[in-house]
């Protein structure tokens, strides 16, 4: 499995990224808003989070500006009837944490607006990746958050509910006291 490439970008096209890594050039697949801010980039060295899809005639490698918009990637996925090529459209329209937060929300109207993406679809993905959401947003805590974090799942409150409240809350003080009473508060 490829995980990231880094490289220079040697040329742009509709969907696809050409990034050169050793005299080597590699045809990405990306959806659009990645795009358009790698077309301002051409001859720039960037790293691109990568996904390889093998079937038995086709090899596909799907690039990512960040670690979060891939793992979403890989997640939209999981709803039954998208694929890669849906899921590179809907990440074309929303980014990651927009449509997080349309399918916390609920907002079916908002997904319905995703071309590819009925009534039926919007719902599956509300139903499939309500969840999802906040266990991504987690891996973001660090340092005095990851501690009040623990601390408050150590007295019974819901990790993906704290977990919300930190990221609310930021940036957080150095002070661990304060800090875990403001966000006790919020909850």
């Amino acid at each position: 499995m490829i995980y990231f490439l880094r490289g220079k970008i040697f040329l742009v096209k509709n969907d696809t990224v050409i990034i050169e890594t050793n005299n080597t050039g590699y045809e990405i697949l990306m959806n659009t808003k990645d795009i358009e801010v790698l077309s301002k980039k051409i001859g720039e060295e960037v790293i691109l989070y990568t996904y390889l899809l093998h079937k038995e005639d086709n090899m596909s490698l799907f690039g990512f500006l960040d670690e979060s918009s891939r793992k979403g990637f890989l997640n939209i996925q999981k709803v039954d009837g998208i694929g890669p090529k849906l899921a590179q459209k809907i990440l074309s329209f929303y980014d990651i944490e927009g449509l997080y937060e349309l399918i916390q929300k609920e907002d079916i109207a908002s997904l319905k607006k995703i071309p590819g993406v009925g009534p039926k679809m919007a719902s599956k993905m509300v139903f499939d990746l309500k969840g999802v959401i906040p266990q991504l947003k987690i891996e973001n805590i660090s340092g005095i958050e990851k501690d009040i974090l623990t601390a408050l799942i150590n007295l019974g409150y819901d990790e993906k509910i704290v977990a919300e409240k930190i990221n609310s809350a930021k940036p957080l003080g150095d002070n661990f006291e304060s800090e875990f009473k403001k966000i006790l508060k919020l909850l």
